[in-house]
């Protein structure tokens, strides 16, 4: 069964280098049936949860620098409103770094927004396959079952262009598979002598949860509450 057209939006500092890399992505993933609108002004409706299936947020340095100066900087507040009114929004938000060199925990007001996202380097996907695989994912109706699927569809942190080659290729950060993450799980539940027979790994967890009284901001990603179990549990991660 092809895959249906989805319209996504997309947010980035505005520069000319900036907007030469979003223009090769957004060609790449229009050949692939995703149509990327770029959005500089925040207007009335504009973001409605409606019109997009996701939103791209294109970070850089200048980026970063522009959202957290606001209205202390040309373009600052265009920047801020519309970076926040992404993030408060209920559109799915995929985030891409467009230089290689940007921090793992991102400084200023999108720092604060978004933590430190998980990452998936693209300079390995020349066509853009898990790019548009991790944008699909955030349609509700055609995402994937299973908890530890959901995590994949959580904020990424995407990288397009990667240091030089080491002589042993990096791990993704979300090498943990599905085996993995059921075994810890298990091993909570076995802890706390609570079934985990027939029931979604996330509803095993929310239990573990509950019966510890451990709190979890409703953005805490799925690896993050189970590796906060193991640490209240004193068991080491699998």
């Amino acid at each position: 069964m092809p895959n249906s057209a989805m319209h996504v939006y997309a947010l980035h500092d505005g520069t000319k280098s900036s907007e030469r890399k979003v223009a090769a992505v957004v060609a790449a993933l229009k050949l692939k049936d995703i149509h990327v609108s770029c959005v500089s002004k925040l207007g009335r409706n504009s973001l409605r949860p409606a019109s997009w299936d996701a939103c791209l947020v294109f970070l850089s340095r200048g980026y970063l620098r522009l959202v957290d100066a606001g209205g202390d900087e040309e373009g600052g507040n265009d920047a801020r409103a519309l970076f926040e009114a992404s993030t408060a929004s209920c559109v799915p938000k995929v985030f891409v770094a467009l230089e290689a060199t940007l921090p793992t925990q991102l400084p200023g007001v999108v720092g604060e927004r978004l933590g430190s996202p998980m990452t998936i380097a693209l300079h390995q996907d020349p066509e853009h396959v898990e790019l548009e695989r991790v944008i699909r994912l955030q349609r509700p109706r055609s995402a994937f079952r299973g908890a530890c699927k959901r995590v994949v569809a959580r904020n990424r942190l995407v990288l397009l262009e990667a240091k030089p080659a080491a002589s042993a290729p990096p791990v993704p950060a979300t090498g943990i598979v599905a085996s993995e993450f059921r075994a810890r799980v298990q091993r909570i539940a076995s802890a706390l002598d609570i079934s985990s027979e027939g029931g979604h790994l996330a509803d095993v967890v929310e239990r573990a949860l509950k019966t510890l009284r451990v709190r979890c901001g409703a953005d805490t990603l799925f690896c993050e509450r189970v590796a906060k179990l193991e640490r209240h549990l004193g068991l080491a991660a699998a």
